[in-house]
């Protein structure tokens, strides 16, 4: 089949509806036919899922698809880009803020119900041009339970990665990590360790967007652009349809600033430690060196279980530096509406 070349100046998710389409012609329209049938004539399923996998998987046997790794990828590529294309919200994270999100991915023993904020149903998180991924929810219609997906595409990968974590009550993050390695059939113990290293890094990035304290702007420039139709449901995938969202660039600046400052604080220090070697009765200081102190997550209830507001908060803890010139916690914002 033939394959459309990428446009490289617009946005990676817009570029893989574009060429999906183009494979799988009509995909939309067999798409809609199940949307619609919710319901009526087929079961209904949760509202935070656009269309299940079950639809897609229907849908695939339109297409004279041999391939394994073709089979294995568009129900999920199709369930992913369908609703993606509905929202268009693409969520770019400031490098050093994602970065310092990895750092932390070990902090990953909080409730999954924490993942019901997602700022939309689907979403496409970037760190930068060449790579980012979908994250949506999917129900079930087998088991009805519900599940937070992810299918990551990057230049480096010949297919996109899939992960599935089932949000069942009373699990954690790292609970549900666990879950979905373990479903993975023949798998190694090196491939076991290297997937969860990956599904907790991606799950940082996840869980800040869920975070009532999130530093999120609508991108300026975007912002002029972007005119969308009274008729979400009725998409016409043009570019300005898409919606940009910059992610910790206020407190990426303030990590930039800590890094600047703690260079010069340790180039200081080590020329002290130079002339106190050269004038050994010189005045000794045991100032610690400028470090910071990770941040980290914690959740907390509020609202009422009789009225039916009870609902679960996740607040991030940002890094406070110790011995440079920034001062106290990381400056946030959660401007998404």
């Amino acid at each position: 089949m033939h394959k459309k070349k990428r446009n490289q100046n617009e946005p990676l998710p817009f570029q893989l509806v574009k060429i999906f389409a183009k494979n799988y012609p009509r995909v939309w329209e067999y798409c809609d036919t199940f949307y619609k049938g919710k319901g009526k004539g087929l079961p209904r399923w949760n509202d935070l899922c656009v269309l299940p996998i079950a639809a897609t998987l229907a849908i695939m046997g339109n297409y004279p698809i041999e391939s394994i790794d073709e089979m294995s990828v568009f129900p999920a590529e199709c369930a992913a880009l369908y609703a993606w294309r509905r929202y268009k919200e693409i969520f770019t994270f400031d490098g050093d803020l994602a970065e310092m999100l990895l750092e932390q991915s070990d902090d990953i023993e909080v409730p999954l119900e924490v993942l019901y904020a997602l700022p939309y149903p689907c979403i496409w998180i970037e760190t930068d041009t060449k790579q980012g991924f979908f994250t949506w929810f999917e129900n079930d219609i087998r088991t009805q339970i519900m599940e937070l997906r992810i299918l990551a595409f990057s230049n480096e990968y010949k297919q996109p990665l899939s992960f599935v974590l089932h949000l069942k009550e009373g699990w954690t993050v790292s609970g549900g990590i666990k879950d979905a390695v373990k479903s993975i059939p023949h798998i190694s113990s090196v491939y076991i360790e290297k997937t969860t290293k990956i599904i907790s890094g991606l799950l940082q990035l996840i869980l800040y967007l869920c975070a009532v304290n999130r530093d999120v702007e609508e991108n300026a420039h975007q912002k002029v652009i972007t005119s969308r139709s009274k008729t979400p449901s009725a998409p016409k995938d043009v570019y300005r349809e898409i919606r940009k969202w910059d992610v910790g660039y206020r407190v990426g600046n303030a990590i930039r600033q800590y890094k600047s400052e703690k260079v010069n604080q340790l180039e200081l220090q080590d020329q002290k430690n130079i002339d106190e070697q050269s004038y050994p009765g010189s005045n000794k200081s045991t100032s610690k060196r400028p470090h910071a102190r990770r941040g980290h997550y914690h959740h907390y209830w509020i609202g009422s279980k009789k009225d039916g507001t009870r609902k679960m908060i996740l607040k991030w803890t940002a890094p406070t530096f110790i011995n440079g010139g920034t001062k106290d916690v990381i400056p946030t914002r959660h401007n998404v509406k």
